[in-house]
Protein backbone atom coordinates (compact mmCIF):
# COMPACT_ATOMS: atom_id res chain seq x y z
CA UNK A 1 0.00 0.00 0.00
CA UNK A 2 2.83 2.38 0.93
CA UNK A 3 4.67 1.48 -2.28
CA UNK A 4 1.53 2.10 -4.34
CA UNK A 5 1.08 5.50 -2.68
CA UNK A 6 4.68 6.45 -3.40
CA UNK A 7 4.31 5.37 -7.02
CA UNK A 8 1.14 7.45 -7.33
CA UNK A 9 2.86 10.49 -5.87
CA UNK A 10 5.82 9.89 -8.19
CA UNK A 11 3.41 9.85 -11.11
CA UNK A 12 2.01 13.22 -10.01
CA UNK A 13 5.54 14.67 -9.85
CA UNK A 14 6.38 13.29 -13.32
CA UNK A 15 3.16 14.71 -14.79
CA UNK A 16 3.32 18.14 -13.14
CA UNK A 17 7.11 18.29 -13.58
CA UNK A 18 7.62 21.22 -11.17
CA UNK A 19 11.26 21.72 -12.21
CA UNK A 20 10.91 21.14 -15.95
CA UNK A 21 13.17 18.07 -16.12
CA UNK A 22 10.68 15.27 -16.78
CA UNK A 23 11.09 13.46 -20.14
CA UNK A 24 7.29 13.69 -20.54
CA UNK A 25 7.71 17.42 -21.28
CA UNK A 26 4.08 18.24 -20.48
CA UNK A 27 3.11 21.94 -20.48
CA UNK A 28 -0.50 22.80 -19.70
CA UNK A 29 -2.20 26.05 -18.72
CA UNK A 30 -3.59 25.92 -15.22
CA UNK A 31 -1.26 22.98 -14.43
CA UNK A 32 2.41 23.82 -14.84
CA UNK A 33 3.01 26.63 -17.37
CA UNK A 34 4.45 28.73 -14.54
CA UNK A 35 6.98 26.50 -12.81
CA UNK A 36 7.15 28.55 -9.66
CA UNK A 37 9.19 25.91 -7.80
CA UNK A 38 12.23 26.65 -9.93
CA UNK A 39 12.74 29.90 -8.03
CA UNK A 40 14.05 27.87 -5.08
CA UNK A 41 16.16 25.54 -7.20
CA UNK A 42 19.83 25.63 -8.12
CA UNK A 43 19.83 27.94 -11.16
CA UNK A 44 23.37 26.97 -12.17
CA UNK A 45 22.55 23.26 -12.12
CA UNK A 46 19.27 23.55 -14.01
CA UNK A 47 20.65 25.75 -16.76
CA UNK A 48 23.17 23.08 -17.68
CA UNK A 49 20.42 20.47 -17.92
CA UNK A 50 18.16 22.84 -19.87
CA UNK A 51 20.87 23.40 -22.46
CA UNK A 52 21.61 19.68 -22.67
CA UNK A 53 17.96 18.79 -23.22
CA UNK A 54 16.81 21.71 -25.38
CA UNK A 55 19.85 22.03 -27.65
CA UNK A 56 19.24 25.73 -28.42
CA UNK A 57 20.71 27.34 -31.53
CA UNK A 58 21.41 30.68 -29.83
CA UNK A 59 22.42 31.23 -26.19
CA UNK A 60 22.71 34.47 -24.24
CA UNK A 61 25.22 34.34 -21.37
CA UNK A 62 25.52 36.96 -18.66
CA UNK A 63 24.62 38.05 -15.16
CA UNK A 64 21.20 38.75 -13.65
CA UNK A 65 21.06 41.75 -16.00
CA UNK A 66 20.80 39.37 -18.94
CA UNK A 67 18.69 36.88 -17.01
CA UNK A 68 15.96 39.44 -16.32
CA UNK A 69 16.01 41.35 -19.62
CA UNK A 70 16.55 38.96 -22.54
CA UNK A 71 13.28 37.22 -23.43
CA UNK A 72 14.02 34.01 -25.39
CA UNK A 73 10.46 33.86 -26.76
CA UNK A 74 10.86 37.27 -28.37
CA UNK A 75 14.44 36.57 -29.43
CA UNK A 76 13.44 33.28 -31.07
CA UNK A 77 10.94 35.14 -33.25
CA UNK A 78 13.44 37.87 -34.18
CA UNK A 79 16.31 35.49 -34.96
CA UNK A 80 14.20 32.69 -36.41
CA UNK A 81 16.20 30.30 -34.21
CA UNK A 82 15.65 28.65 -30.83
CA UNK A 83 17.08 30.84 -28.05
CA UNK A 84 18.02 30.10 -24.44
CA UNK A 85 18.84 32.57 -21.66
CA UNK A 86 21.83 31.31 -19.66
CA UNK A 87 22.09 34.42 -17.48
CA UNK A 88 23.07 33.68 -13.87
CA UNK A 89 22.96 35.72 -10.69
CA UNK A 90 26.24 37.47 -9.88
CA UNK A 91 27.94 36.10 -12.99
CA UNK A 92 31.59 36.73 -13.79
CA UNK A 93 33.48 36.46 -17.08
CA UNK A 94 35.56 33.60 -15.70
CA UNK A 95 32.33 31.66 -15.20
CA UNK A 96 31.03 32.63 -18.64
CA UNK A 97 34.14 30.96 -20.08
CA UNK A 98 33.10 27.71 -18.37
CA UNK A 99 29.52 28.02 -19.65
CA UNK A 100 30.75 28.58 -23.22
CA UNK A 101 32.94 25.49 -22.93
CA UNK A 102 29.97 23.48 -21.62
CA UNK A 103 27.74 24.65 -24.48
CA UNK A 104 30.31 23.84 -27.15
CA UNK A 105 30.76 20.33 -25.74
CA UNK A 106 27.08 19.51 -25.21
CA UNK A 107 24.93 21.57 -27.61
CA UNK A 108 25.17 20.07 -31.10
CA UNK A 109 22.89 22.73 -32.65
CA UNK A 110 24.60 25.85 -31.31
CA UNK A 111 25.24 28.57 -33.90
CA UNK A 112 25.67 31.80 -31.96
CA UNK A 113 26.63 32.76 -28.42
CA UNK A 114 26.05 36.28 -27.10
CA UNK A 115 28.06 37.20 -24.00
CA UNK A 116 27.30 40.12 -21.69
CA UNK A 117 30.14 42.60 -21.19
CA UNK A 118 29.90 44.60 -17.98
CA UNK A 119 33.41 45.77 -17.03
CA UNK A 120 33.13 45.09 -13.30
CA UNK A 121 32.23 41.47 -14.02
CA UNK A 122 35.74 40.93 -15.35
CA UNK A 123 36.90 41.25 -11.75
CA UNK A 124 36.86 38.17 -9.59
CA UNK A 125 37.82 34.65 -10.47
CA UNK A 126 36.81 31.08 -9.77
CA UNK A 127 34.18 29.00 -11.52
CA UNK A 128 31.18 28.46 -9.28
CA UNK A 129 29.14 26.45 -11.77
CA UNK A 130 29.98 22.78 -11.33
CA UNK A 131 29.18 19.94 -13.76
CA UNK A 132 25.75 18.37 -13.24
CA UNK A 133 24.35 15.14 -14.64
CA UNK A 134 20.72 14.39 -15.39
CA UNK A 135 20.91 11.51 -12.92
CA UNK A 136 22.07 13.72 -10.07
CA UNK A 137 19.26 16.19 -10.69
CA UNK A 138 16.64 13.45 -10.93
CA UNK A 139 17.69 11.99 -7.58
CA UNK A 140 17.97 15.44 -6.02
CA UNK A 141 14.80 17.07 -7.34
CA UNK A 142 12.58 14.31 -8.69
CA UNK A 143 12.80 11.38 -6.30
CA UNK A 144 12.29 13.39 -3.13
CA UNK A 145 9.54 14.55 -0.79
CA UNK A 146 10.37 18.16 -1.68
CA UNK A 147 9.49 17.33 -5.30
CA UNK A 148 6.04 16.15 -4.17
CA UNK A 149 5.58 19.35 -2.15
CA UNK A 150 6.67 21.51 -5.06
CA UNK A 151 4.44 19.63 -7.51
CA UNK A 152 1.41 20.37 -5.34
CA UNK A 153 2.51 24.02 -4.96
CA UNK A 154 2.87 24.30 -8.75
CA UNK A 155 -0.66 22.96 -9.26
CA UNK A 156 -2.05 25.35 -6.66
CA UNK A 157 -0.28 28.44 -8.03
CA UNK A 158 -1.10 27.70 -11.67
CA UNK A 159 -4.75 27.11 -10.85
CA UNK A 160 -4.88 30.40 -8.92
CA UNK A 161 -3.14 32.32 -11.70
CA UNK A 162 -5.42 30.82 -14.33
CA UNK A 163 -8.47 31.89 -12.33
CA UNK A 164 -7.37 35.37 -11.22
CA UNK A 165 -4.09 36.30 -12.92
CA UNK A 166 -3.40 38.68 -10.06
CA UNK A 167 -0.70 37.20 -7.86
CA UNK A 168 2.86 38.46 -8.13
CA UNK A 169 5.27 35.56 -8.55
CA UNK A 170 8.81 35.27 -9.85
CA UNK A 171 10.76 32.27 -11.08
CA UNK A 172 13.17 31.30 -13.84
CA UNK A 173 11.38 29.55 -16.67
CA UNK A 174 12.42 26.66 -18.90
CA UNK A 175 13.85 29.06 -21.47
CA UNK A 176 16.17 30.33 -18.75
CA UNK A 177 14.70 33.80 -18.22
CA UNK A 178 13.85 35.14 -14.78
CA UNK A 179 10.18 36.02 -15.18
CA UNK A 180 7.88 38.05 -12.98
CA UNK A 181 4.12 37.69 -13.25
CA UNK A 182 1.83 40.59 -12.32
CA UNK A 183 4.75 42.88 -11.50
CA UNK A 184 5.00 46.64 -11.36
CA UNK A 185 8.42 47.14 -9.79
CA UNK A 186 9.10 50.85 -9.24
CA UNK A 187 12.35 52.41 -10.37
CA UNK A 188 14.44 54.63 -8.12
CA UNK A 189 13.71 57.91 -9.88
CA UNK A 190 13.05 60.01 -6.81
CA UNK A 191 15.78 62.56 -6.04
CA UNK A 192 15.40 62.15 -2.30
CA UNK A 193 15.79 58.39 -2.62
CA UNK A 194 18.92 58.86 -4.72
CA UNK A 195 20.40 61.32 -2.20
CA UNK A 196 19.84 58.67 0.44
CA UNK A 197 21.70 56.16 -1.69
CA UNK A 198 24.65 58.54 -2.15
CA UNK A 199 24.81 59.44 1.54
CA UNK A 200 24.67 55.78 2.50
CA UNK A 201 27.46 54.95 0.05
CA UNK A 202 29.58 57.80 1.42
CA UNK A 203 29.11 56.74 5.03
CA UNK A 204 30.08 53.20 4.08
CA UNK A 205 33.30 54.46 2.52
CA UNK A 206 32.18 53.61 -1.00
CA UNK A 207 33.74 56.71 -2.56
CA UNK A 208 37.11 56.09 -0.98
CA UNK A 209 37.09 52.46 -2.03
CA UNK A 210 38.66 51.33 -5.27
CA UNK A 211 37.21 49.15 -7.97
CA UNK A 212 40.26 46.94 -8.16
CA UNK A 213 41.05 47.36 -11.84
CA UNK A 214 44.70 46.63 -12.58
CA UNK A 215 46.72 49.31 -14.31
CA UNK A 216 47.33 46.91 -17.19
CA UNK A 217 43.85 46.16 -18.56
CA UNK A 218 45.20 43.36 -20.76
CA UNK A 219 45.57 41.17 -17.66
CA UNK A 220 41.76 41.00 -17.46
CA UNK A 221 41.34 39.73 -21.00
CA UNK A 222 42.28 36.07 -20.44
CA UNK A 223 38.68 34.71 -20.19
CA UNK A 224 37.62 36.80 -23.20
CA UNK A 225 40.52 35.38 -25.23
CA UNK A 226 39.62 31.87 -24.04
CA UNK A 227 36.00 32.26 -25.14
CA UNK A 228 36.95 33.57 -28.57
CA UNK A 229 39.51 30.80 -29.09
CA UNK A 230 37.07 28.03 -28.11
CA UNK A 231 34.32 29.35 -30.38
CA UNK A 232 36.59 29.88 -33.37
CA UNK A 233 37.89 26.30 -33.14
CA UNK A 234 34.38 24.92 -33.76
CA UNK A 235 33.17 27.76 -36.02
CA UNK A 236 30.56 29.08 -33.59
CA UNK A 237 29.97 32.82 -33.71
CA UNK A 238 30.49 34.64 -30.42
CA UNK A 239 29.51 38.27 -29.94
CA UNK A 240 29.91 40.36 -26.79
CA UNK A 241 27.35 43.02 -25.91
CA UNK A 242 28.12 45.91 -23.59
CA UNK A 243 25.17 46.60 -21.29
CA UNK A 244 24.09 49.99 -19.89
CA UNK A 245 24.66 51.39 -16.44
CA UNK A 246 21.76 53.16 -14.73
CA UNK A 247 22.25 56.98 -14.59
CA UNK A 248 22.26 56.95 -10.79
CA UNK A 249 24.86 54.20 -10.60
CA UNK A 250 26.85 55.98 -13.29
CA UNK A 251 27.19 59.01 -11.02
CA UNK A 252 28.76 56.80 -8.36
CA UNK A 253 31.22 55.37 -10.89
CA UNK A 254 32.13 58.88 -12.07
CA UNK A 255 32.73 59.90 -8.46
CA UNK A 256 35.27 57.07 -8.21
CA UNK A 257 37.03 58.14 -11.44
CA UNK A 258 36.45 54.74 -12.98
CA UNK A 259 34.40 55.73 -16.03
CA UNK A 260 37.38 55.98 -18.38
CA UNK A 261 38.76 52.69 -17.06
CA UNK A 262 35.52 50.91 -17.95
CA UNK A 263 35.59 52.48 -21.41
CA UNK A 264 39.13 51.14 -21.86
CA UNK A 265 37.93 47.65 -20.95
CA UNK A 266 35.23 47.76 -23.62
CA UNK A 267 37.79 48.89 -26.19
CA UNK A 268 40.27 46.20 -25.12
CA UNK A 269 37.54 43.57 -25.57
CA UNK A 270 36.68 44.99 -29.00
CA UNK A 271 40.31 44.44 -30.02
CA UNK A 272 39.79 40.72 -29.40
CA UNK A 273 36.19 40.08 -30.42
CA UNK A 274 33.11 41.74 -31.89
CA UNK A 275 31.49 43.95 -29.26
CA UNK A 276 28.07 45.55 -29.76
CA UNK A 277 27.73 48.68 -27.64
CA UNK A 278 24.52 49.28 -25.69
CA UNK A 279 26.25 51.17 -22.89
CA UNK A 280 25.61 54.51 -24.62
CA UNK A 281 21.93 54.68 -23.66
CA UNK A 282 21.66 58.51 -24.07
CA UNK A 283 21.56 57.77 -27.80
CA UNK A 284 18.01 56.59 -27.25
CA UNK A 285 15.55 59.16 -28.54
CA UNK A 286 13.67 59.55 -25.26
CA UNK A 287 13.62 62.83 -23.34
CA UNK A 288 14.63 61.56 -19.92
CA UNK A 289 15.63 57.95 -19.51
CA UNK A 290 15.91 58.39 -15.74
CA UNK A 291 12.12 58.55 -15.66
CA UNK A 292 11.56 55.48 -17.80
CA UNK A 293 10.07 53.04 -15.32
CA UNK A 294 9.35 50.64 -18.18
CA UNK A 295 13.05 50.62 -19.15
CA UNK A 296 14.67 50.20 -15.74
CA UNK A 297 13.49 47.68 -13.17
CA UNK A 298 15.86 49.15 -10.58
CA UNK A 299 19.31 50.75 -10.53
CA UNK A 300 20.98 47.42 -11.28
CA UNK A 301 18.71 45.88 -13.94
CA UNK A 302 17.04 47.00 -17.13
CA UNK A 303 13.68 45.65 -18.25
CA UNK A 304 12.63 43.09 -20.90
CA UNK A 305 11.46 46.07 -22.98
CA UNK A 306 15.03 47.38 -23.12
CA UNK A 307 16.25 43.81 -23.67
CA UNK A 308 13.94 43.53 -26.68
CA UNK A 309 15.46 46.70 -28.15
CA UNK A 310 18.89 45.13 -27.72
CA UNK A 311 17.82 41.85 -29.33
CA UNK A 312 16.27 43.69 -32.29
CA UNK A 313 19.49 45.64 -32.77
CA UNK A 314 21.60 42.46 -32.62
CA UNK A 315 19.36 41.02 -35.34
CA UNK A 316 19.85 44.14 -37.49
CA UNK A 317 16.35 45.47 -36.84
CA UNK A 318 16.89 48.76 -34.99
CA UNK A 319 13.65 50.67 -34.60
CA UNK A 320 13.39 53.98 -36.54
CA UNK A 321 13.30 56.15 -33.41
CA UNK A 322 16.54 54.60 -32.09
CA UNK A 323 19.92 56.08 -32.99
CA UNK A 324 22.08 54.01 -35.32
CA UNK A 325 24.80 54.13 -32.64
CA UNK A 326 22.65 52.01 -30.33
CA UNK A 327 24.11 48.51 -30.58
CA UNK A 328 26.78 49.52 -33.09
CA UNK A 329 30.07 47.64 -33.18
CA UNK A 330 32.60 49.36 -30.93
CA UNK A 331 35.31 48.92 -33.57
CA UNK A 332 33.17 50.83 -36.08
CA UNK A 333 32.34 53.55 -33.55
CA UNK A 334 36.07 54.01 -32.93
CA UNK A 335 36.66 54.50 -36.66
CA UNK A 336 33.79 57.02 -36.88
CA UNK A 337 35.14 59.10 -34.00
CA UNK A 338 38.71 58.91 -35.24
Amino acid sequence: MVLLSLLSLGGVVAFVDPYGISPLAINMRGINIDRVARQNADMRAFKQIDILRQQPEVVFIGSSKTNQAIDPEFASIVFGLTVYNAGIDDGRMSEYEYIVDYILKNDRRIQKIYIELFPRHLLGSGVRMTPQSVGSLVSRYFLSFSAIRDALATLRENDYLEETGSRRISYFSQDGMWRVRDASAPMMNDVAAFNGLVNGAASAGFFSAELNYPQDISTLMSPVEGIVKRCSMVHVECIFYSVPTHPFELILIQAMNRLEMEKEIRIATANIAEVRDFSNYPSLAWPDICQMTDIWINTGHFSPKFGSLMVSSLAGQNQPEISSEFGAKIAELMLMTG
